[in-house]
């Protein structure tokens, strides 16, 4: 279900639901996979109105979301502000040409985003440490039990995958966007790659474990003015071992051309800065590679997803690097 909703409605939501009065007209916002934003510049400030798509996030889902940000603001942690509306509600709803949207309204930040290949050591240090911190935060949280219990999400989000994704690819438009010799070689690493976790993928119970934020990365953790750390989009959280936390976090700094020398940099500061703040064993370091090479698989078949039935070019370089790089960590552990 795609969101149609108008500028017009939303600012009706904004000032009927919210009470706050527009000084100028909604900015929109890039959107996300499944919700839509825009900036509302109001008598009390500035807003980022999010409107979701309920098949994806549902109410009950976006007001823990909320109590979650709460929680760990009031431990000192960055996260969003989400206003009340005007009945008290932390997430509101609007209708939109007869289908109901969840409305969430946050306070909008000045955030600065980091690059893998800017980034100083000093900078991902303190970025990793507070990664360690929310981690140790988290285990306080009134709402872990729930997270803990919730195996299946914790399956979909890093569980091994036991099927690789080139069958997914032969089925899907966008293998016409793959040579023949680039089909050759996307299955031979693929076959690779499923060889490796199947003798490679550890117990997860011998781990360190923590509630997790599910999809760390330079998009979801910024640097306000203060170069405070704030962290956001939660919707992947899930009770899972930290090595994958921090193996999906050095996987997205290979989406942009660096050096192996600047990536091993970077793997080394993160562990640094982590370390500084949490226990995190040789053996947790020796699963990160495991569990980087499972999300290349289970990224591969979510790219395949997005598209459907189009065939997307942009969608094939993205597979086609993460494979990449699977390829050079296979090579790296095989020496």
């Amino acid at each position: 279900m795609s969101i149609v909703v108008s500028r017009d409605q939303v600012e009706a939501v904004v000032e009927g639901s919210y009470g706050l009065r527009l000084v100028r007209q909604l900015v929109g916002l890039p959107p996300g996979v499944h919700s839509q934003t825009w900036l509302a510049a109001t008598d009390d400030g500035e807003w980022v109105v999010k409107i979701s798509d309920v098949r994806c996030d549902s109410l009950a889902t976006l007001s823990a979301q909320c109590q979650l940000f709460d929680f760990l603001n009031s431990r000192g942690l960055q996260t969003p502000v989400v206003r009340a509306d005007q009945s008290g509600h932390r997430v509101s709803v609007m209708g939109a040409f007869g289908t109901p949207y969840p409305v969430t309204v946050m306070r909008h930040r000045r955030l600065g985003r980091l690059a893998p290949e800017s980034v100083t050591a000093d900078e991902l240090r303190h970025v990793a440490a507070q990664v360690a911190r929310l981690h140790a935060t988290m285990d306080e949280f009134v709402g872990k039990d729930e997270t803990v219990a919730d195996r299946e999400k914790s399956e979909n989000e890093w569980g091994r995958q036991v099927v690789g994704c080139h069958p997914s690819l032969m089925e899907s438009p966008t293998a016409e966007c793959f040579s023949a010799s680039e089909r050759s070689w996307f299955e031979a690493t693929d076959t690779a790659l499923l060889a490796y976790l199947d003798a490679n993928f550890p117990d997860p119970g011998s781990l360190s474990q923590a509630v997790l934020h599910g999809d760390l990365s330079f998009e979801h953790v910024r640097m306000l003015p203060n170069r405070d750390v704030y962290f956001f989009d939660f919707g992947d959280m899930c009770w899972g071992p930290v090595a994958h936390e921090l193996a999906q976090f050095l996987r997205g700094f290979r989406d942009v051309a660096i050096s192996p020398d600047r990536w091993a940099d970077l793997r080394r500061w993160l562990l640094e800065g982590y370390r500084s703040r949490r226990v995190f064993t040789t053996a947790d370091a020796a699963a990160i590679d495991v569990f980087l090479l499972n999300r290349v698989v289970a990224l591969a078949k979510y790219v395949l997803e997005l598209n459907g039935d189009q065939a997307s070019v942009s969608g094939a370089e993205a597979i086609k690097s993460a494979y990449r790089l699977a390829q050079t960590v296979l090579t790296n552990r095989s020496q």
